[in-house]
C-alpha cells in the first residue's frame, strides 16, 4: 500500500487583545491561480522539508521569516515560544491534494506568545489593536486574522465581569486565565451577584496545630517559605493555610490540609491528632483582591484547633517531636497550563510557644482571623492534585544536594570586550586532564563509585565554578531561569549524574536511577529501608517501582551505542573519547543561565549572530553559548582541549540539534 508521510510544525501564534482575550493569527483566505479568492480559516502550519526533519525551530523562523516578513531579529525580541506546549502528534487520513493516498501526518505542535504586542516592528500584523491584514501580493497575497481562542465559559466569563463594571484588562499578567481556571477548571472560588455588586467567593482552612513540648504547649507555624525560587516573607509565622474548594465540607479540608502541607496521612491523623470541633468558627471579610482589580472577595475562613495527642510517639519525628525541632517539608504542586507549570514548594516548620506567640502583639494581628489576600489569593495556596514529597528535616535537606564550589564573586572586570567577565574569571583555570580522562575511563568500572566519579568531575571542570556566581549588590538578578545560582549547579551535577548512571545499566545504573544513593553513595533498591517505610508516599515508590521494572532499559542501552558511547560488539566497553566529550557538554550546557556571564557580539562581527546585532548582548543562553564555542573557546578550556572530533560533536548537539536537559 502506497502511503504519503508529511512532516509539519503547527504553530498557534497568541496575543491577548485589550479586552483580555486570547487570540490566535490563522490564515483567512489565499489567492488562487485563477485570481479568485480560497477561503481557509487554518492555524499556521509549515511543512518540514528533509534538509530540517531534525531541526523545526529553525523551519518555524523561516516560516515567520518568508510568511510575516519578520527577521529572526525581530523574532528574538518580540516572540517567545512556549515548550510546554509542545506535543507530537502522527494522524492519518485522507489527502486533500492527492486523492486515493493515505497521508500519514506528523505534526510539532508548539505556541508561541508575543511579548509585547505594541513594538513598531509588528505593526504590520496588526497589533496591537488585533486587526485583520494582507501580505504578498497577486498569487501570493493572503489574508490574515486574529482569531478568538476559548470557549463559551471564557467569554461568559468576561461578559459578568463587564456587566459588572470590571475592566479585565486592568488585571495583571495571566491573571484573567488564573481567575477562569479557580472558577471554571478547580472550582476553588465562585462568582455571584451580591447587592448588586459582583462577588468573589473564596473558602480558607486554617488548622492552630498545638503539642505539648516538654509540658509546654507550643504552636507550629510557618518560619520560612521558597516558591518559584524565591523567598515568600508574607507567609512567617501563618498556621497550616490551604485554600478549599468551593463544595468542600471543612472538617475534609482539615484532612487535607494536613495532608498537603505536612505529608500526614488519613492514618497519621486518626491515631496521633485530635480535633477539637468546638473550636471551629468561621470568620469573614470583605476586601479587593491584588489580582483582579475591581473585583470584590468575600473570604470565608474556617479555623479550628488540632492537638497531637503524644508528641513522643516515635511517629511524630516527622513533625519534630518531641524535642521540638524545626523540619522542613516539599510538596509539588500543578499550577496553571504554561510555562513553569509546576511548582515545589518549600515550607521550613518550626514550633513556638503559644504563651511567647501571644505575647507579641505584631504576630498575633499577623496571624489572626483577618483572612489577608497574601495567604489566600496565592497559587501556591490554591492548586489541588498536587503530589506529596517525602518530609525532610534540615539535615535530610543538605543530604539531598552535593556540596557547591566556593562562590565566584562577579567582579568589575579591568578590560572591555564582549566577554570581559568570563576572561576575567576563568583566567588562570585549567581542566585537570589526568582526573578528566579517568572519570571517563572508569565510568563503568564497578569498582569506581559514584563518589569517586563525583570528585573527579567536580575536580576536573574549572567550568563548574561558574554556577556559584555571588553578587552582594544585586543578589536577587543573577540567573535568567529564575533559579539559584546553586539549583543550576545542583541540576548540571544531576545531568552528570544520570550519564554515569544511564552508562552502567547492567552494573548498578538502574538501580542508582530510580532508588538513588544512600549516606556512603551505594545504590538502593526497591527494599531499601528508606522506601518501604510506612510513612513514605505510597504514590512516588509506586511510580518509582513502576518506571524500574516497566521501562525499556535496552532501549536507553542501544541509544548509547547509537551514540557512539557504548560499543556495540561488548556489553562492558565503551568510547572513552566520546564519554569525555558528553561529560564536557554535561558540565558547560547551562553556563550561560548565568546573566552577568552573557557575551555581547562583538562591534566589528561581520554581521548578526544568530539574529543578534553587533554591539548587543546575547539573551539567549542557548545562542549565548554558542557565541563562545564559536569566537572564545578558550575560555573553556574543557571544550578546548577536546579533539577536533569531539568538539564538532559538542557543537552539533547544543547548536543544532538543541540538547536539553531538562
Amino acid at each position: 500500500v502506497i502511503q504519503r508521510i508529511v512532516c509539519l510544525v503547527r504553530i498557534s501564534l497568541r496575543i491577548r487583545d485589550s479586552d483580555n482575550k486570547l487570540r490566535e493569527l490563522r490564515i483567512a483566505s489565499q489567492a488562487t491561480a485563477a485570481g479568485g479568492e480560497r477561503s481557509r480559516n487554518q492555524q499556521f502550519a509549515v511543512v518540514l522539508s528533509s534538509a530540517n526533519l531534525d531541526n523545526w525551530p529553525e523551519a518555524v523562523e523561516k516560516c515567520f521569516q518568508e510568511k510575516l516578513q519578520l527577521s529572526g531579529k525581530v523574532q528574538k525580541m518580540c516572540f517567545q515560544p512556549d515548550m510546554d506546549s509542545y506535543s507530537y502528534k502522527e494522524q492519518i487520513s485522507a489527502s486533500e491534494t492527492i486523492p486515493g493516498i493515505m497521508t500519514t501526518y506528523r505534526s510539532h505542535n508548539i505556541i508561541v506568545n508575543i511579548r509585547d504586542k505594541k513594538r513598531k516592528e509588528l505593526q504590520t500584523i496588526g497589533l496591537p489593536s488585533a486587526s485583520d491584514f494582507a501580505l504578498g501580493s497577486g498569487r501570493a497575497a493572503e489574508k490574515w486574522t486574529w482569531a478568538l481562542v476559548g470557549d463559551s465559559k471564557e467569554e461568559e466569563l468576561m461578559v459578568l465581569l463587564q456587566n459588572n463594571g470590571i475592566d479585565a484588562s486592568d488585571f495583571p499578567a495571566q491573571s484573567f486565565a488564573e481567575l477562569y481556571d479557580e472558577v471554571y477548571e478547580r472550582s476553588l472560588s465562585t462568582l455571584d451577584v451580591q447587592n448588586g455588586a459582583l462577588m468573589r467567593t473564596i473558602r480558607i482552612i486554617k488548622v492552630w496545630l498545638h503539642a505539648q513540648i516538654l509540658n509546654v504547649d507550643h504552636l507550629l507555624l510557618v518560619k520560612a517559605k521558597y516558591q518559584k525560587g524565591q523567598y515568600d516573607a508574607l507567609t512567617k509565622d501563618q498556621p497550616i493555610s490551604m485554600r478549599m474548594r468551593a463544595d468542600q465540607d471543612w472538617t475534609e479540608g482539615v484532612e487535607d490540609a494536613l495532608a498537603s502541607r505536612l505529608g500526614l496521612s488519613h492514618h497519621f491523623q486518626r491515631e496521633f491528632l485530635a480535633m477539637d470541633t468546638a473550636s471551629h468558627k468561621i470568620t469573614e471579610e470583605v476586601g479587593f483582591s491584588r489580582s483582579y482589580p475591581g473585583l470584590k472577595t468575600l473570604y470565608l475562613v474556617n479555623e479550628v484547633r488540632i492537638s497531637v495527642i503524644n508528641s513522643e510517639a516515635g511517629a511524630c519525628h516527622l513533625i519534630g517531636l518531641p524535642a521540638g525541632t524545626d523540619f522542613t517539608f516539599a510538596r509539588r504542586e500543578q499550577l496553571m497550563k504554561g510555562p513553569d507549570a509546576e511548582d515545589v514548594i518549600v515550607t521550613h516548620w518550626h514550633w513556638v510557644t503559644e504563651e511567647g506567640y501571644e505575647s507579641d502583639r505584631a504576630l498575633t494581628l499577623r496571624a489572626s482571623t483577618y483572612p489577608q489576600p497574601s495567604i489566600s489569593d496565592r497559587n501556591d495556596e490554591a492548586a489541588d492534585g498536587m503530589s506529596m514529597v517525602w518530609i525532610l528535616s534540615e539535615v535530610d535537606m543538605l543530604k539531598k544536594k552535593v556540596p557547591h564550589p566556593k562562590p565566584m564573586k562577579v567582579i568589575q572586570p579591568k578590560e572591555d570586550g564582549p566577554v570581559a567577565l568570563l576572561r576575567a574569571l576563568m583566567r588562570g583555570k585549567s581542566t585537570d586532564w589526568k582526573r578528566a580522562r579517568n572519570a571517563a575511563a572508569r565510568i563503568r568500572d564497578p569498582a569506581y563509585s559514584c563518589k569517586d566519579y563525583f570528585e573527579d568531575i567536580t575536580a576536573a571542570f574549572p567550568e563548574l565554578c561558574l554556577y556559584c556566581l555571588s553578587n552582594p549588590e544585586d543578589p536577587n538578578d543573577l540567573t535568567t531561569s529564575g533559579r539559584t545560582p546553586d539549583d543550576e549547579y545542583q541540576r548540571t551535577i544531576g545531568a552528570l549524574f544520570t550519564v554515569y548512571w544511564i552508562m552502567r545499566l547492567d552494573i548498578d545504573g538502574k538501580e542508582l536511577f530510580c532508588y538513588g544513593m544512600d549516606e556512603s553513595w551505594k545504590p538502593r533498591n526497591g527494599e531499601h529501608p528508606c522506601w518501604t517505610d510506612p510513612q513514605r508516599d505510597s504514590l512516588e515508590v509506586g511510580k518509582r517501582r513502576a518506571f524500574y521494572q516497566n521501562m525499556n532499559w535496552q532501549a536507553i542501552t542501544q541509544l548509547l551505542v547509537d551514540a557512539g558511547l557504548l560499543k556495540s560488539d561488548s556489553s562492558t566497553q565503551h568510547n572513552e573519547e566520546r564519554t569525555l566529550g558528553m561529560l564536557v557538554m554535561m558540565a558547560i550546557h547551562d553556563i550561560m543561565k548565568l546573566a552577568p556571564l552573557l557575551p555581547t557580539v562583538a562591534k566589528n562581527n561581520a554581521g548578526d549572530f544568530r539574529g543578534y546585532a553587533p554591539g548587543e548582548k546575547v539573551q539567549d543562553h542557548d545562542v549565548a553559548l554558542s557565541y563562545v564555542l564559536a569566537y572564545h573557546p578558550e575560555l573553556l578550556p574543557s571544550y578546548k582541549g577536546l579533539p577536533a572530533e569531539q568538539q564538532e560533536s559538542v557543537r552539533f548537539s547544543h547548536c543544532k540539534m538543541e540538547y536539553n536537559m531538562g
